[in-house]
């Protein structure tokens, strides 16, 4: 139990592309090299998990796949782990991507959203703010550690999530947990009564970063379209674009799949399973599913 030591649709349309290069075009598979260690290793041992804590690290550092997993190990899996996500879609995307890098979870491995229900009564709760909202006015989470993931997307339920959560602390023991890429901590340290704040850094992959501006939407598409066009085709994309019709538009266009909040977490995790294998997979999205991705 906590509190022991751990034993706008745009009509723009896009240009098609030339057959060379692509029809019939093999798969491509994983190089035999290790994958990077993710930075949230080097953290990791020195968190005090009978403490609350706020965890600041770039995205994709690994800290919503590995943190409450390592807690609910050190706990020997007697705490109810619950960890608030920003939209059904990421609640989706981080439930079946936990499943397939931790199968032996089974039953406990569970995701409630408005639409979603799965294993419900299981002690590792993947949940959006409403729900979790919900469970706070019944007193249904004590003794429990409570992840507020992505904070840096506040939101009013949440921000009454928050207020609720501390409100009860003396009653329900439980612990908070805030995680994101960006916020400045100081206002949680205060509000919520935190001390331990961990700070990470670095990034499993090597990012660049290239600006180019556009003097209206007619030129950014146009950029777009270039800028995609020129591109070697034996590599994989990932490109946010505002709109699911766009996505779905370009992913047609350039023979890719599309990634957006109306289709279901199995979906997504499918393609983010292949983009693991396919080294020439082309991916459009929206951004709501960009910090899950």
């Amino acid at each position: 139990m906590a509190g022991n030591e751990p034993s706008v649709d745009y009509g723009h349309g896009p240009p098609a592309v030339p057959e060379n290069g692509l029809e019939g075009q093999a798969e491509k598979t994983t190089d035999k090299r290790p994958e990077p260690r993710l930075p949230i290793f080097s953290i990791l041992n020195s968190i005090d998990f009978s403490e609350h804590f706020i965890i600041i690290g770039d995205v994709g550092t690994g800290k919503s796949t590995v943190t409450p997993i390592h807690e609910y190990g050190l706990w020997k899996g007697k705490i109810q782990i619950v960890i608030r996500e920003p939209s059904r879609a990421t609640c989706n995307a981080l439930f079946y991507s936990l499943q397939a890098l931790h199968p032996e979870l089974g039953d406990e491995l569970a995701v409630i959203t408005k639409d979603t229900q799965i294993n419900v009564s299981g002690n590792i709760k993947i949940v959006t703010d409403g729900v979790l909202l919900r469970m706070l006015a019944e007193n249904a989470i004590y003794d429990s550690s409570i992840y507020f993931d992505e904070s840096h997307q506040m939101t009013s339920q949440l921000e009454l999530c928050m207020s609720l959560a501390k409100k009860q602390e003396a009653s329900t023991r439980n612990l908070f947990r805030v995680m994101s890429a960006t916020i400045d901590p100081k206002e949680f340290l205060s509000f919520l009564g935190i001390s331990n704040l961990y700070r990470m850094s670095g990034r499993r992959y090597h990012v660049s970063l290239e600006v180019e501006l556009a003097v209206d939407l007619n030129g950014m598409f146009k950029t777009l379209d270039r800028y995609l066009y020129s591109q070697p085709r034996d590599e994989s994309w990932l490109v946010f674009l505002p709109t699911r019709r766009l996505v779905e538009k370009y992913a047609s266009s350039y023979r890719g799949v599309y990634i957006h909040g109306g289709l279901e977490g199995s979906e997504i995790n499918r393609i983010q399973r292949r983009a693991e294998l396919d080294k020439n997979l082309r991916i459009f999205a929206t951004n709501v599913i960009a910090s899950s991705v």
